[in-house]
């Protein structure tokens, strides 16, 4: 992998990456119905998108998918969709850290350092909280 590789959220239009989707889905229907859900992650050398990794909402609130991941040919092998794939992970462990701070809300029984005053989470969502429907 290039050392000027960045994994980044893709804030443009789906479209530009369509290469990538018909790269990870041969059926182009498939595409089009899926391809505006969720967020993606772009893996760029430079200004050149070389992969994506796109996540959409899982069958509970607390879940996250990978619906669609690809690398570019000839960038294949050197760790891209690796990297694109741990990024994705650590967002979702840093949301679900932070729902979890959030969900700190000690009652007056409880009070601050008594048991019980923290949820306990078990599982992880991708990407950080904010997964349209």
């Amino acid at each position: 992998m290039h050392s000027s590789t960045t994994i980044e959220w893709f804030e443009g239009s789906r479209e530009t990456l369509a290469e990538l989707f018909a790269l990870a889905d041969d059926s182009p229907a498939a595409v089009n119905a899926y391809r505006d859900l969720g967020r993606v992650l772009v893996a760029r050398d430079g200004a050149t998108i070389i992969g994506h990794l796109q996540i959409v909402a899982g069958d509970r609130a607390d879940q996250a998918e990978v619906k669609s991941l690809a690398v570019r040919e000839d960038r294949q092998g050197v760790g891209v969709g690796r990297l694109l794939v741990e990024h994705a992970a650590a967002a979702g462990r840093e949301e679900r850290d932070q729902q979890q701070r959030s969900d700190v809300t000690p009652s007056v029984s409880e009070g601050p350092g008594r048991a019980g005053g923290a949820r306990d989470r078990h599982s992880a969502r991708l990407p950080a909280g904010q997964v349209p429907r």
